[in-house]
């Protein structure tokens, strides 16, 4: 199975992978076009992270 989307089905296709991935089955690929996901920093700012929680 493959997985794609743009935009807001990118985040469809990125969910619905973690959910295929929890229930056993296997993705064979995923292709995400500006898919909205939560951008983190590149250095680990663990002060950072503490404000998020």
């Amino acid at each position: 199975m493959a997985l794609a989307g743009d935009s807001a089905g990118g985040n469809f296709a990125a969910v619905t992978a973690i959910r295929a991935r929890d229930a056993g089955m296997q993705i064979g690929a995923q292709v995400l076009i500006y898919g909205a996901l939560e951008q983190i920093p590149l250095r680990h700012d663990r002060s950072l992270r503490r404000r998020r929680s």
